[in-house]
């Protein structure tokens, strides 16, 4: 019976750090770049478990490539792997710990995890759009909160926000015009804002994760995205 190594990796801007739960390598840096990171994939065994966090986008060229040289990606959540360290009782946080921290979880817990789904041009630009919006409204908030009742600022702050509410405007109509490209996206998202509360931001969002990941069921779709819509039913 055929046995795949499960691999931790850590990523970082300019390096990754990988290790393996059974130590068949020694845990060891690798460039961020393609070439670097396609030799290194090539070098393990087809269908190797690997296992690391979304980190901004400085994940995404090694997830990519891995899945293209049929290996099995695990994306986790940093969150969840940081609740692990503690359940493990890891007290030391090195690239070299946190890696071969994530080999042992992927070893452990494989099975119970969903394998990666590398994203379309399209669903990938979508997906930083939705993120990058979101970091800007935060922003307008921010700032609206910080300068309410401070008198003598009352022009510059709403200068501020309109050119913020521009720059929102533009992020709409450009992710409006790359949702545009796939008619069955479209319909789906329309569907989609039939339900109360979802305009046309959160339905692309929903949308965008549901044309990746196929949820067994209704629980596994609320668990995963943490959106539970009930009926609205009137009193």
């Amino acid at each position: 019976m055929q046995t795949f190594p499960n691999i931790g990796v850590d990523v970082a801007k300019d390096a990754v750090v990988v290790a393996c739960a059974a130590q068949s390598f020694s845990t060891h840096s690798v460039t961020n770049q393609r070439t670097p990171l396609l030799a290194w994939l090539k070098s393990l065994p087809t269908g190797s478990r690997i296992g690391l966090e979304s980190t901004g986008g400085y994940h995404e060229l090694l997830a990519d490539l891995a899945c293209m040289q049929g290996h099995v990606v695990f994306l986790l959540n940093p969150l969840d792997t940081k609740h692990y360290a503690r359940a493990m009782g890891n007290r030391a946080k090195t690239d070299r710990v946190d890696a071969e921290l994530i080999a042992r979880l992927i070893a452990q817990k494989h099975t119970r995890l969903r394998p990666y789904t590398p994203p379309t041009a399209d669903q990938r630009k979508l997906d930083r759009m939705i993120r990058r919006r979101a970091n800007i409204v935060r922003i307008k908030s921010s700032l609206t909160l910080t300068m309410s009742n401070l008198s003598g600022f009352t022009a510059e702050p709403k200068a501020v926000s309109n050119k913020l509410d521009a720059l929102i405007a533009k992020i709409d109509s450009t992710m409006t015009a790359i949702a545009a490209h796939s008619p069955q996206h479209k319909e789906a998202q329309q569907r989609l804002q039939t339900i109360a509360g979802v305009g046309p931001v959160v339905g692309m969002a929903l949308t965008n994760t549901l044309e990746r990941v196929l949820f067994r069921n209704a629980d596994a779709f609320v668990a995963f995205t943490g959106f539970d819509p009930r009926a609205n039913a009137p009193i």
